[in-house]
């Protein structure tokens, strides 16, 4: 159950129970993407571009299930060589001079994190702080760490482990909410087409079927599919992996990188058991390889259960106005998040103001595309 203190870890009873978790229907048989979604995730963080992505998610799959965590395995820890802190420096006073999609693949670095220190350093390398992001002085490298670290919860200064932990979820989000954009770009050319008269290939048609199947949507309604294919406000998910997680310092967090507090059933599930789960109580919290697994599951989650419905129909609102996405005025759709309602909208509420994490809905990737408007 989610504490109204944002520094107190999540409650070792499980966390969320009812809606606020991902429920047993909710979860899709073969995980959280299919293997024609994994390439697209791993082809559009290492920026190869949004054509090569599709041709690439275009063919033939393995017959095994793919994680996003297998799909990065081919990716060597430090792809780029790690700048020095001279050149670090370089980089943030150079913002003007940001790669484009071209180079990002050398800005990919899946790093070692069990220790605060070794995530810190990383950091520090690139020049990454949460002030030049802020900012907007500075692009968010494509850090990808290999697990929560797990002397984050013996950091005693307050700031230091919240900034450790902000630093490394950002990238996370912004890298799935990237995949979500391009395939709601291509979503969006699709609809045109239909709604104009035109055909579309067979490669067109075979991927606007499987992203039916994907966010259980019935096909044809490509409308209420474009509600589901949407990004996430990085000011919301940071707030709310801080309260679940307890800024990643929960055993859940430490034991299965599960930053959501999201629920699993059965005796094949892949997930930890509360100490002090209820008796007569089968649930376990979800575990998950990577943290970005964990983040893209919150996401895919939010965007697809009916819990959040809400939600979904506040963002699409708000990208009828023209307005920028805010994790603030979305926050206002995680009612069922929590069994306390509108107390734990308000609290994701507190977090983002106390935090000051609004600005970060700004933030872009390294060699992202440029886009009008907030996230």
């Amino acid at each position: 159950m989610t504490k109204k203190s944002e520094q107190a870890p999540v409650d070792e009873t499980g966390g969320l129970p009812e809606s606020g978790i991902e429920s047993s229907d909710a979860r899709p048989s073969a995980g959280v993407f299919s293997v024609v979604r994994e390439k697209w995730l791993a082809s559009a963080m290492i920026g190869l571009g949004a054509a090569t992505a599709i041709l690439w998610a275009a063919q033939p799959s393995a017959p095994e299930r793919a994680s996003i965590t297998a799909s990065l395995r081919d990716i060597p820890s430090e792809v780029a060589p790690i700048p020095s802190a001279a050149e670090a420096a370089e980089r943030v006073g150079a913002a003007a001079s940001q790669p484009t999609r071209a180079d990002a693949r050398d800005q990919l670095a899946r790093v070692p994190s069990r220790s605060v220190d070794q995530l810190e350093t990383r950091f520090e390398r690139y020049g990454y702080t949460l002030h030049t992001v802020k900012a907007q002085q500075a692009d968010v490298p494509r850090i990808v760490p290999e697990t929560v670290p797990q002397d984050l919860k013996e950091v005693r200064e307050v700031e230091r482990k919240k900034e450790v932990f902000l630093r490394m979820v950002l990238p996370l989000v912004l890298m799935v909410n990237e995949r979500l954009s391009e395939q709601r770009d291509r979503l969006v050319t699709l609809s045109e087409k239909i709604e104009a008269g035109q055909s579309i290939g067979r490669e067109q048609r075979v991927w606007l079927n499987q992203m039916y199947e994907t966010y259980r949507v019935e096909p044809g309604e490509i409308e209420r599919l474009l509600l589901r294919v949407d990004v996430v406000p990085p000011s919301l998910a940071l707030a709310q992996a801080a309260i679940e997680s307890g800024w990643g310092t929960s055993r859940f967090a430490r034991e299965g990188n599960a930053l959501f507090g999201q629920w699993v059933w059965g005796d094949d599930a892949d997930g930890i058991v509360p100490e002090r789960r209820q008796e007569g109580k089968t649930h376990k919290i979800r575990a998950f390889e990577t943290p970005l697994e964990a983040v893209a599951a919150y996401i895919k989650n939010l965007n697809t259960h009916r819990a959040y419905a809400k939600l979904r129909r506040m963002r699409a609102e708000l990208r009828a106005q023209g307005a920028g996405l805010n994790g603030l005025t979305l926050a206002g759709g995680l009612e069922a998040y929590s069994e306390k309602g509108q107390e734990y909208v308000d609290l994701v509420r507190q977090i983002i103001a106390a935090n000051e994490l609004r600005p970060l809905d700004k933030a872009r990737l390294v060699g992202a595309r440029r886009r009008d408007g907030n996230v």
